[in-house]
């Protein structure tokens, strides 16, 4: 029981570290390592990885070992292909269901997330990056969770969270939130708020899939940009020396 517990707190601790970009796409990940910063042996780091991997968030590469998977531009196609129809229908039934509970939820996490936003001045070049970028991606992943809970629907909760993982990933370490890319969000998001204090499935629905498929256009535009000239092998190889590097120069 005691090596379950600790398995579980690796898996949670690093999975967290994987979807926030702090363990960005393409960086390996060394049980040693891990086992350190986490203060706990081999075994459940091993073991939490091996759990990620089954998931889809670690791959195992060849000289390299266990990595934090880099998406194939093919698989966010069909994610956000997927993510369009599941998050439209949910956005439906959210809309349809949702209490003032909800409501109240949606409204606290939205002024936070207009307030990270605000941090980053207009047509400065600047984007969120550290603690305040793993703040706003926790909190649009609230967001979205709350609409998910809404929806009244176990099933499709699980499928989405399912379906978000490698989009997330992969936001978490490529994209970059501007502040064009921060007033979309905030502009969706406010929508999305009226639409449900309206109880307008149609308006739910229409806003969700026009941000799915903006979301998908940045993505891939992103992808072409930061991966699409270089194999992934060669990013997860850059990334293992650079891994190597700090740890030599952080060593006794």
């Amino acid at each position: 029981m005691e090596r379950l517990t600790l398995r579980q707190e690796a898996y949670g601790r690093i999975r967290e570290r994987i979807l926030s970009g702090d363990l960005a796409a393409g960086m390996p990940l060394s049980e040693v390592e891990l086992g350190r910063q986490l203060g706990m042996s081999r075994t459940p780091v091993r073991e939490a990885i091996r759990q990620m991997e089954m998931e889809g968030l670690v791959d195992s590469a060849p000289g390299l070992g266990a990595v934090v998977r880099v998406p194939e531009r093919g698989e966010l196609e069909e994610m956000y292909d997927l993510r369009e129809s599941l998050e439209g229908y949910a956005a439906v039934r959210a809309a349809e269901r949702i209490g003032a509970g909800h409501l109240e939820r949606l409204d606290r996490i939205r002024a936070e997330m207009d307030a990270i936003g605000r941090t980053v001045p207009g047509a400065s070049g600047r984007h969120l990056s550290g603690d305040a970028l793993r703040r706003f991606i926790e909190l649009d992943m609230d967001f979205h969770g709350v609409i998910f809970e809404a929806a009244a629907n176990r099933f499709l909760t699980r499928i989405l969270d399912g379906s978000r993982l490698l989009t997330r990933l992969f936001t978490s370490t490529f994209w970059r939130y501007d502040r064009a890319a921060l007033d979309r969000a905030a502009r969706f998001h406010a929508e999305l708020v009226r639409a449900m204090r309206r109880r307008d499935p149609e308006a739910a629905r229409r806003s969700t899939i026009e941000a799915m498929r903006l979301s998908r256009q940045n993505a891939l535009a992103a992808w072409d940009r930061q991966l699409g000239k270089r194999p992934i092998r060669a990013i997860t190889a850059r990334r293992a020396a650079a891994a190597r590097r700090r740890a030599k120069s952080s060593g006794p």
